[in-house]
């Protein structure tokens, strides 16, 4: 039976480079929690708007507010702080440095969003690289993010990408359903 709807998100990809780091960093305190559901280093990415279940007509209006942010914000650089942060007691997130590009081009999309007649998150736009979440019956503990010593990475971030989420039994699987690449 063909699906008719699909789980979708504008995200901004992490290079391998990164992805590597981060995993490499978060090694230890997998040891320490395997309870938690980490994310897989190729699952690693910077949620701009999550979008929810849409069909194929809204699927192509996503499509379009991601053309038309990607068309008025050029490419900026990106950077780890080698922090981390929490969520409750329930995300443990890599920090990045304040930037302006990401900024803006999340305002750029959310914009653009908000003009294509789609729903938008209400909540402010925080930058952050999940790392892990909760388990179903065990909760993270506060110090984790301060046991987190993370590499201050960086890179450039040249395109938007729109992915697709299944949501599976051993965590989440993302395909591309689109890149737009900034220029403005």
């Amino acid at each position: 039976m063909a699906e008719t709807t699909m789980r979708l998100f504008v995200a901004v990809e992490v290079p391998a480079h990164v992805r590597d780091a981060v995993d490499a960093a978060t090694e230890p305190l997998r040891r320490r929690q395997p309870a938690a559901r980490w994310v897989a280093p190729n699952a690693y990415h910077l949620t701009l708007q999550f979008v929810g279940w849409v069909d194929d007509a809204g699927a192509r209006s996503v499509e379009g507010a991601c053309a038309e942010a990607a068309g008025s914000v050029g490419p900026f650089a990106l950077r780890l702080t080698g922090g981390a942060g929490m969520f409750g007691n329930g995300v443990l997130w890599a920090a990045l440095e304040d930037s302006r590009g990401l900024h803006a081009v999340a305002a750029a999309l959310r914009e653009a969003m908000v003009a294509g007649g789609l729903s938008v998150e209400e909540r402010p736009f925080h930058a952050h690289l999940t790392l892990a979440r909760a388990g179903r019956t065990t909760r993270l503990p506060r110090d984790l993010a301060g046991a987190y010593d993370g590499p201050p990475s960086g890179w450039e971030v040249e395109r938007l990408v729109l992915l697709r989420s299944r949501l599976r039994r051993t965590g989440a699987e993302y395909s591309p359903r689109g890149a737009w690449l900034l220029q403005g």
